[in-house]
């Protein structure tokens, strides 16, 4: 139903209302505009099928320029339409506020020079003739079109903004000199494994298609069906290449060939975290765009592992025999908790040195110490009419969470449901995310100044600068890096808090301590922990044998001569001794795990492989 300010709008300026009250409609300066309500917002559609692609960024400028000005929740093009959502606040916006809008819009659509009688589907000239209501919205469109694909306004932009930022990204390769990489080298690397890629490929597409987030355990699948329908796919595609396999209880499993008492070990996982939300293509069918393969579990750690399973075919296939076994060891629990590692290490045998492909290139010597922790508070009664009384936001404590949804109470009559949208990322790159839970509380705190709350007093003295855990008083770093803190998931309730948060701490460092300092500064505000894991840091050193091996191989592949790293995030390495993280990201690639439209460019993949290859037999000849 419009609103009565809607209902205003359409006697003041004479527009039309359908039968249902569900719309209004009219035109302002030639053009056409539809005026809807929704829930805590009005809706403005207005067709542009005549937008020409340079037009489409001033447009989109102006509304940036204008979003606080006008208070917008969001815009779209979709359907050749453009779609305005007006927030609506406690008191309703006036008839002139609206109009004030529609009349901006209008002048700048003449400062483009927008063609407005053009068919909203072929986007060719029309007529009066043609002006009527299509999806229930004002617009020109000629009849034979009715039924017909069309334009495609914000497609043939996205194609052009794609371009261009293909572009940017060529030059930003060629100026910056942290970018290492030689893309010509990567592609030499790629062509090696020539003979393989139609099946490397077909085979990670079959199991990319599996949305193995882990789920309700069952009688057969510990960690959801999902899981163990990734692992018992991967098992058969190793079968088919000619390795022994095994299945561990479909908590783990491995392919291995050759002979010998010790083993070599290439530690995967198939587990993947949640999609979340603002996906351009369905995250588990895999597209293959510019050479580039976008599905949820690309980079982290499917594409990684059969590249590792290739790597290991090529060698079967050059007649190569090695002095030991060599193992690619397959886990299912790698985003939650390891639980696969610590079964496979109770039941299985435990490799001599490897590596997990579950990182970036170069070799990774040192991984920072993780603490995930769970906090909750215990609500109190407050006697105020404004309320928080909602909260849901984040999927995994290891993520930077994309969307946090809430629901205020106004007053006694009165509720609001909002979202908010950040940007995904690794909970060990905090920095490269937008935090969807902390942007909410601090619109909360922003547009309602005097509300009290615990976790207002939480949110205005500790939630500012908190991403190194300065404002908590534990910033601290060392070779390893600095220390990072990510608030990964919140659940509000009318009755308690649940807070869970993921900081990656410095290998010098004793997190014990920063669990310490983190619990008295949250008891301050009435939270508790109730649960916590702590995984130490990982520091081999550079000097390692197996450390020099894989940067040996490594260098002598890329012809380059860098040096090993260490890294905030957590792999299989600090599970299993005498093993490290090597690759499967680039050095100048963007990181893209856990992070919305993840994916992994295909030639980086095949390099990776050989790199691989040629590591395995490196270790492997060690053992002789």
């Amino acid at each position: 139903m419009l609103t009565n300010t809607l209902l205003k709008y359409a006697e003041k300026f004479e527009w039309q209302v359908n039968s249902d009250e569900d719309f209004t409609f009219g035109e302002h300066k030639g053009y056409l505009y539809s005026l809807m309500s929704g829930r805590n917002f009005t809706a403005i559609f207005t067709p542009v099928a005549g937008l020409e692609i340079e037009d489409t960024d001033k447009l989109f400028d102006w509304l940036e320029d204008n979003e606080k000005k006008y208070n917008l929740l969001n815009y779209e093009i979709t359907d050749n339409f453009l779609c305005v959502r007006l927030k609506e606040g406690i008191f309703a916006r006036s008839v002139n506020s609206i109009r004030e809008i529609i009349e901006d819009l209008s002048n700048l659509f003449e400062q483009i020079d927008l063609l407005s009688e053009v068919c909203v589907i072929c986007g060719k000239p029309a007529t009066e003739l043609n002006k009527g209501l299509y999806l229930d919205l004002f617009c020109y469109m000629h009849e034979e079109c009715e039924y017909l694909e069309g334009i495609d306004v914000a497609g043939e932009y996205e194609q052009a903004l794609e371009a261009e930022l293909n572009r940017a990204e060529e030059t930003e390769l060629n100026q910056t000199e942290e970018v290492k990489t030689d893309q010509t080298k990567i592609k030499e690397l790629s062509a090696k494994m020539e003979p393989y890629k139609k099946d490397f490929l077909q085979d990670l597409k079959e199991i990319l298609a599996v949305p193995s987030v882990k789920g309700p355990a069952t009688d057969t699948a510990p960690y959801g069906e999902a899981t163990a329908e990734a692992l018992n796919i991967f098992l058969k595609q190793a079968d088919r290449l000619g390795f022994r396999t095994k299945n561990i209880d479909n908590k783990a499993g491995y392919a291995e060939f050759g002979s010998g008492e010790k083993m070599i070990g290439v530690l995967v996982h198939l587990d993947v975290v949640p999609a979340g939300e603002g996906w351009h293509h369905s995250p588990f069918e895999a597209r293959l765009i510019d050479g580039k393969l976008y599905a949820r579990g690309a980079a982290d750690d499917k594409g990684p592992a059969i590249a590792s399973l290739y790597a290991m075919k090529a060698l079967l296939d050059d007649g190569y025999e090695p002095p030991c076994r060599i193992r690619l060891i397959i886990g299912l629990d790698e985003e939650s908790g390891f639980d696969c590692m610590k079964h496979y290490k109770k039941v299985e045998e435990i490799p001599v040195a490897g590596f997990v492909p579950d990182a970036a290139f170069p070799a990774v010597y040192a991984e920072k110490g993780i603490l995930g922790i769970t906090y909750q508070m215990n609500r109190p009664k407050l006697d105020q009419e404004f309320q928080l009384i909602r909260m849901q936001g984040g999927e995994a404590t290891n993520m930077v969470p994309q969307v946090c949804r809430f629901t205020l109470q106004i007053d006694s009559d009165k509720k609001i449901d909002i979202e908010i949208e950040g940007k995904a990322a690794h909970a060990s790159k905090p920095e490269l995310g937008d935090n969807a839970i902390i942007k909410a509380l601090h619109n909360i705190v922003s547009e309602y100044p005097d509300w009290q709350d615990p976790l207002a007093d939480l949110t205005k003295e500790y939630f500012n600068n908190h991403i190194y855990g300065d404002d908590f008083g534990l910033a601290c770093s060392d070779d390893s890096g600095k220390l990072t803190l990510n608030v990964g998931k919140i659940t509000v309730d009318e009755s308690e808090v649940t807070l869970a948060i993921d900081i990656r701490y410095p290998v010098t460092v004793d997190g014990t301590i920063i669990l310490e300092k983190l619990d008295a500064k949250l008891e301050e505000f009435g939270f508790e922990r109730k649960s916590h894991t702590n995984s130490p840091p990982l520091n081999l050193g550079k000097e390692s044998q197996l450390v020099l091996t894989a940067m040996n191989e490594y260098n002598q592949a890329m012809d380059c001569e860098e040096q090993a790293v260490a890294m905030g995030g957590g792999t299989y390495a600090r599970a299993i001794p005498n093993v490290i993280a090597f690759g499967a990201v680039f050095p100048g690639t963007p990181d893209v795990m856990h992070q919305v439209d993840e994916h992994v460019e295909l030639d980086h993949l095949y390099a990776a492989s050989y790199i691989y290859k040629q590591t395995l037999k490196a270790l492997a000849e060690n053992e002789r």
